[in-house]
């Protein structure tokens, strides 16, 4: 949701409002530690993915902090991004559930969404929010998906 904001308002007003950039990576990190840990292949899998989203988690709360602290540290959005994509890569299209499968899906989407990002940000420097507020529409589809079988349990049992 922070991204989704983040990039909502950029594009509506062509101001970010403060420590949503930051934050995210927090909440990314521990979706895909999340991921990880309901990952029910190969151990091999399940631990890199966990270990990916441990370290995404924490340097997205090194990011947060520093930010906060007014010093924002680039080194910490940098290993909190690369290890997500990796983390979400490393999931495999085979994944489970539907849930690490979108995991999967927003991985490999990142990086053309940057490519595509980059192009269109020459025509206007806001628009690189464009595809941004697409993968944050598949990250809350993803929470959806992870709440969803949990809430989907019927009463009687």
């Amino acid at each position: 949701m922070a991204w989704l904001v983040k990039g909502a308002a950029i594009l509506a007003f062509g101001e970010q409002p403060p420590l949503l950039f930051e934050i995210a990576p927090v909440f990314f990190g521990a979706s895909l530690l999340g991921l990880g840990l309901t990952l029910t292949q190969r151990a091999g899998r399940r631990h890199a993915v966990v270990a990916l989203g441990s370290i995404s988690l924490l340097a997205g709360a090194v990011s947060g902090a520093s930010e906060l602290a007014g010093s924002l540290l680039d080194v910490s959005i940098l290993v909190a991004s690369l290890s997500l994509l990796v983390g979400l890569v490393v999931l495999g299209r085979h994944a489970p559930s539907r849930a690490h499968r979108l995991g999967w899906i927003i991985g490999v989407s990142m990086i053309p969404a940057g490519f595509v990002g980059g192009v269109l940000s020459e025509w206007d420097e806001r628009l690189l929010e464009v595809p941004l507020v697409g993968l944050s529409v598949l990250w809350i589809w993803l929470g959806w998906a992870l709440v969803r079988p949990a809430s989907a349990v019927p009463a009687n049992q």
